[in-house]
């Protein structure tokens, strides 16, 4: 600023009526003037504002700064400054620095030429100016030295403080230490303290002293010069008035030449005095007590000798001060809040539209670039992470978010961040039009209408609560915001060498938090009790009762649809699928057993009247075919064509491009799997020169032999070739090329040759360290990471199916039966599937669409919804991380704190925990069908599980028993060079290694367990293995008991060989049972699914009674309502296999009730699995209901199971039963029927093989053994 002379006319320097008033003008004219003080004293800086000064900024710091002076209307007032007097900054810094030599750092938000600031060191000097004129001129907020053109030096920013304070107090950046003369007159405006309103106007000394308590850190002090009568109409006067512990009267002018009374205000933050107040009042309350600051009277030379006196009065007010404040983080906060201040500036004042955004619009996706400034603003309010997370989301996040846009609008009026107007723009878009899409299918309950509070700014109470103060018939203030919720911990693992060592873990999760009034409630169960206890919650309607005329058009399409095809519908089918049908797409997640096949058809048939192409193609397991085929030709009389094969689909993409019309079925093994084609790649030279030279030899070759050649070329060649040899252009280098390894000899990755691991094809190279350069660490090596080579000599060709009907019915209809099949993010049957998304009319139909991992439904749900669409606001390549963070708990484990990683996350787990569920309600109730059986209003049967509890054989708890003891040796002779075997880690990861498997052969068909009879030891040791074990022969006399009795019946176990074994021993006695395994290679496996389709054809519509299948081969799609009977022996580990496998029975077509049989042998590993899936049993898709608690299904550590029975002791229970005498007793038992021939296999497996002889009893006599439930 330019330094001028004060006006004469403003400021005469003449006697006065009274103290410190002038004659020519009032004292309010005065304090108008009185501003920032001197250097070493000298009154060089006073007068009106003019030359460096008058900036634009300066023009609009106050609206007064321009107003003519009382009595010479050639004078402005408003930026007329004093320097300050040193005496002043001596008296300040006197009691400032009573205990300490210094404080940690200080700040002058009017700082001028730096004069208050003069007594601290440079390195601790923070300034805000203005006038350019006196902020250092460093480029980098840096202090230079002192007396540079006889300035202070500090750290400054040139700006306007109601600019700069703000940007400030928003980072967080407090300070121990404020010192401060502000102009005494000027109007400045700040929305914080104006009650919101950013057009109101406050005093500039009163402005000054709130900003002061803004900036201060707690057991901070400060101290501010201001005009005698400002202190006490507008600082004391008010609640925050109360931090003032002293007052320093000046006798006389403070300012040479200026008759202002003037005052010094010392003071902490209110909170910091030890008065006995915690709450500030209201202005202008009363009754509440007031301690007056001490005052205290001076002339301004004598001002230093107060500060013992200032001093004593802190001490006797105030509960502690402090200094102490990390200068490197004030110096970081200080300069991000520079940056930032000077780029708003250079954006405001550049004429190019181009600039930088916190948040912008890169094509549809949101980018988040944030400056250092903004980190630490949004981290001060708790919305750094937040804000992070909206990187890379698609625009239409926000159509779903809707409260998550206000915040960020909130968040750009406050100036934390800045969104360019491209984003404003395409979020504002997506959210109007999202305004019909969000209206849920149907009426919600009323905890689910949570996710709608954000649409509301006040609610209404309903019923009072004293506790609360909530009172009846009053509506009250409501705000919600989203907010990411952390939590960490410490816990002790073991790493990968068996040792224990302290690891921090910190936990994610994205939470709904709703403040009504002053009181802030989150998504606690009880809180969500409370507020729909209380308050009237917004009802969003649902797609009937606000588009009725829609829905009864659609309910009249189906109705004429099923009387075109003389069918009925299901009066909830009616419902669900008119309500689909306004949407044009969604997902259908209806329980097992409610019609979705008969469903996905009718909606493809309705939306070919609504306006889509007539052509659909249906995607479903290969097992269901048959079903389909069945049910297009009863409910539709339409024959689906099969697409097998890559060929079929590149005709049937030609027909429907030339306008065919028609139903197409494929599964999902023709889409991704069917004409893939694996290929070995030549084999070349490792050496690169070696494989160039044959490369050129072989283009001159093929260049020669098409060259033309005259008769006399040739005899003369021929000539040559006699006289001299071969021609030394034709063939010029074969015995010069070398012939070197090629790819026959050594890997060309690695270059392991054929005996350390290369095969020619495949190369198995031990592993090695990758993080050395040498490679050759030892394996317990510290930051070393160990990879093996793998390559795999061989070219794949993918062209299949899907590859020519990816846009073929992008303009039909397209549903998928069993989506939840394509929850893998890089399985080829999910990429296969999702790349037939394009188009408008895509239906995917579920009875499991959740397990309670939610982030295993992401592709199921977007592929339905249409990713990054207003229904569903995630882009497909990148949005599955943004879903986690919304809707999953994430975990993350740091690194170790001797390797200075402890902040470093180094693993990202998704625990099983929902949160954040209101918002999962709202993004799923519009697009999501959901119903079980129960909300059919259809009549039901019921389901009741008999577990029966049975003995072990002997041979069988001997098995188990040396499996538990002997497995770490079994496996080391199996594999010596595993990396386990190693380090020492079989014991620990036993369950993972096949200790499980072992148990689970012990428990359920010792005799079909290979390793028993191959392993030395086990065969040398064990007794001879059977299979009758008294399990099996309980599951025998069940399975031919419900026969008798004319009732089908369905066997399931997670082993293979199970089904095989019974079905044949059922056949032998008559019993007309089929089975779904056949051997391929020398083994028994599961039928592939088309042969696997006809045996339950058979089962399900034909003459067999008994049906043995795998619980996982046998848990999607069939219906096999025929049956009354379901038996499980060998437990799955899933509680959804379980589950989905006796849907198959158990149905809204069953007719009679159903039995569930879980044979469970004593002391086996059958009792804890049971246990535990009984405790899963009410954890499944909860999150789609509506239910209050969502219960997570924990994930089951099985090394831990298998330590716990091992440390009990598993010893036999005394009744442990011979083999021998299990076959005897079966021998015994009377055939249904003569028996039946057994399909034979070749190489039977031990214990399945050949016709019992014996006598044959009548059947139906009491086992030998008491196996009773």
């Amino acid at each position: 600023m330019t330094q001028t002379t004060p006006d004469p006319n403003l400021f005469p320097a003449t006697p006065t009526d009274a103290p410190g008033v002038p004659v020519s003008g009032p004292r309010e004219d005065a304090e108008n003037g009185a501003a920032n003080g001197s250097v070493n004293g000298s009154p060089q800086k006073r007068g009106s504002l003019v030359g460096g000064a008058l900036t634009e900024e300066a023009l609009a710091s106050s609206r007064r700064v321009l107003h003519k002076s009382r009595g010479n209307k050639n004078a402005t007032i408003g930026l007329q400054q004093w320097f300050s007097p040193p005496e002043a900054a001596n008296l300040i810094a006197g009691v400032m620095s009573d205990r300490w030599d210094t404080p940690g750092a200080v700040l002058d938000p009017t700082a001028g030429a730096g004069a208050l600031l003069e007594p601290y060191p440079a390195g601790k000097r923070f300034g805000i100016e203005i006038d350019a004129d006196h902020v250092p001129d460093t480029g980098t907020a840096e202090p230079a030295q002192d007396g540079l053109d006889g300035r202070v030096s500090y750290r400054g920013i040139g700006g306007d403080a109601q600019r700069v304070i703000p940007m400030l107090r928003a980072a967080g950046v407090r300070f121990p230490a404020i010192v401060l003369n502000p102009p005494f007159g000027l109007d400045w405006r700040d929305a914080v303290h104006a009650g919101g309103r950013a057009e109101k106007q406050i005093n500039s000394t009163a402005l000054a002293y709130l900003w002061a308590l803004d900036l201060l850190k707690q057991f901070g002090q400060g101290a501010m010069i201001c005009g005698t009568d400002r202190l006490a109409k507008e600082v004391l006067s008010r609640p925050e008035g109360r931090g003032v512990y002293a007052v320093v009267d000046v006798e006389g002018p403070l300012f040479p030449g200026v008759a202002l009374p003037t005052s010094i205000a010392f003071f902490v933050r209110p909170d910091d005095l030890s008065d006995g107040i915690s709450v500030l009042p209201r202005r202008g309350e009363t009754g509440l007590p007031a301690v007056p600051p001490a005052h205290f009277t001076a002339r301004r030379e004598s001002l230093p000798g107060l500060a013992d006196s200032v001093t004593a009065a802190r001490d006797a007010r105030a509960n502690y001060v402090s200094t102490h404040a990390r200068l490197d983080e004030l110096v970081d906060g200080f300069r991000a809040v520079e940056r930032e201040h000077g780029r708003r500036l250079k954006a405001a004042r550049s004429k190019k539209a181009a600039q930088d955004f916190d948040l912008d619009l890169r094509g549809s996706k949101v980018s988040v670039g944030l400056s250092a400034y903004t980190q630490l603003a949004l981290s001060n309010v708790t919305r750094l992470r937040e804000v992070q997370l909206l990187a890379n989301n698609h625009v239409s996040y926000f159509s779903q978010n809707k409260r998550g846009w206000r915040q960020l609008q909130t968040l750009e009026a406050d100036g934390l961040v800045s969104i360019s107007p491209a984003l404003r723009g395409a979020a504002t878009k997506a959210v109007e039009e999202a305004e019909a899409l969000s209206t849920p299918l149907f009426p919600l309950k009323k905890q689910m209408r949570l996710g709608w509070l954000a649409d509301l700014d006040r609610i209404a109470c309903t019923s009072g609560d004293p506790k609360y103060g909530f009172v009846a018939g009053e509506s009250y203030e409501l705000s919600t915001r989203s907010k990411v919720a952390s939590e960490t911990q410490e816990r002790v693992v073991e790493n990968r060498r068996g040792e224990h060592e302290l690891r921090r873990f910190t936990t994610e999760r994205k939470l709904l938090e709703v403040r009504v009034g002053s009181h802030t409630f989150d998504e606690g169960n009880e809180n969500i009790q409370f507020l729909t206890d209380h308050f009237d919650f917004p009802d969003p309607g649902c797609v009937a009762s606000r588009f009725p005329e829609l829905v009864s058009d659609r309910r009249a399409l189906l109705r004429h649809i099923e009387r075109k095809n003389n069918f009925e519908f299901k009066l909830f089918q009616i419902d669900h699928l008119s309500r689909l049908l306004v949407r044009g797409r969604g997902l259908l997640a209806h329980e097992q057993g409610l019609g979705k096949t008969l469903m996905l058809m009718a909606l493809a048939e309705a939306l070919r009247y609504l306006g889509a192409a007539p052509y659909s193609l249906f995607v479903s397991p290969q097992d269901l075919g048959a079903q389909w085929a069945r049910e297009s030709k009863r409910f539709f009389n339409r024959r689906l064509e099969v697409i097998r094969t890559p060929g079929e689909a590149r005709r049937v993409a030609d027909r429907v491009e030339a306008g065919e019309a028609g139903w197409w079925w494929t599964y999902f093994e023709a889409l991704s799997i069917v004409g893939r084609k694996k290929e070995l790649l030549p084999h070349t030279p490792l050496r690169p020169a070696e494989d160039l030279q044959r490369r050129l030899l072989t283009y001159k070759r093929a260049k020669k032999s098409r060259a033309a050649i005259t008769a006399s070329e040739v005899r003369t060649l021929t000539a040559q070739a006699e006289n001299t040899g071969p021609d030394p252009y034709d063939d010029y280098l074969p015995k010069a090329i070398p012939h070197g390894p090629s790819t026959r000899d050594a890997c060309p990755e690695c270059g392991a040759d054929t005996a350390a691991g290369w095969t020619g094809e495949v190369c198995h190279a031990p592993k090695r360290c990758v993080t050395h350069d040498s490679g050759r660490c030892p394996e317990d090596g510290i930051g070393c990471v160990f990879r093996g080579c793998g390559y795999v000599h061989r070219s794949v060709y993918v062209k299949s199916a899907y590859s020519h009907i990816t846009t073929a019915f992008e303009d039909g209809v397209t549903c998928v039966d069993e989506i939840s099949e394509i929850r893998g993010e890089d399985s080829l049957r999910s990429k296969s599937v999702r790349a037939l998304g394009r188009g408008p009319h895509k239906f995917g139909a579920t009875g499991t669409p959740l397990s309670n991992f939610l982030a295993d439904s992401y592709y199921p749900i977007g592929w339905s919804l249409g990713f990054g669409t207003p229904q569903f606001p995630y882009d497909h390549a990148r949005g599955r991380s943004k879903f986690e963070s919304d809707f999953c708990t994430i975990e993350h484990m740091h690194g170790r704190e001797e390797d200075d990683e402890e902040n470093v996350k180094k693993s990202r787990k998704i625990l099983p925990q929902i949160t954040n569920v209101s918002q999962f309600w709202r993004l799923a109730q519009p697009s999501i069908s959901r119903c079980r059986k129960e909300q059919t209003g259809e009549p039901l049967v019921e389901r009741t599980y008999y577990p029966i509890r049975v003995p072990m054989g002997v041979a069988q708890q001997e098995m188990h028993a040396y499996w538990m003891d002997n497995f770490p040796e079994y496996f080391r002779w199996k594999d010596p060079h595993h990396a386990f075997v190693k380090k020492g880690l079989v014991e620990k990861y036993a369950a993972t290694l096949g200790l499980l498997w072992r148990l689970e052969h012990a428990s359920t068909l010792p005799a079909a367990d290979e390793p028993s009879r191959h392993y030395p030891d086990a065969a040398g040791e064990l007794t001879e293995l059977s299979n009758f074990t008294p399990a099996t022969l309980k599951v025998l006399e069940i399975a031919m008991s419900h026969a008798e009795n004319g009732e089908k019946v369905l066997i399931g176990s997670d082993l293979v060989r199970t089904g095989l074994f019974l079905s044949e021993r059922l056949q032998e006695k008559g019993v007309n049972s089929v089975h779904i395994t056949e051997e391929r290679a020398g083994k028994v496996g599961t039928k592939n699914p088309r042969k696997r389709a006809r045996e339950v054809e058979a089962f399900a519509r034909g003459k067999a009674q008994v049906l043995c299948a795998g619980v996982g081969a046998m848990k999607l799609g069939h219906d096999l309502h025929a049956a009354s009977t379901v038996i499980v022996l060998g437990l799955p580990y899933s509680f959804m296999a379980l589950d989905q496998f006796l849907a198959r029975v158990h149905r809204l077509s069953s007719p009679k009730p159903v039995s569930v049989y879980v044979v469970i042998p004593n002391g086996s590993l059958a009792v804890d699995k049971w246990e535990l899936l009984k405790d899963k049993g009410g954890a499944s898709d909860l999150a789609f209901d509506g239910e209050l608690s969502v219960q997570p299904e924990e994930a089951i550590d099985w090394n831990e199971v298998l330590r716990n029975m091992k440390a009990r002791g598993i010893q036999a229970a005394g009744n442990e039963v011979p083999e021998s005498e299990v076959e005897a007793a079966w021998r015994e038992v009377a055939p249904l029927r003569p028996a039946m021939p057994p399909r034979r296999i070749r190489q039977r497996p031990p214990g399945s093989s050949g016709l019992l002889p014996g006598p044959q009893p009548v059947y139906g006599q009491p086992s030998l053994f008491d196996l009773s439930a």
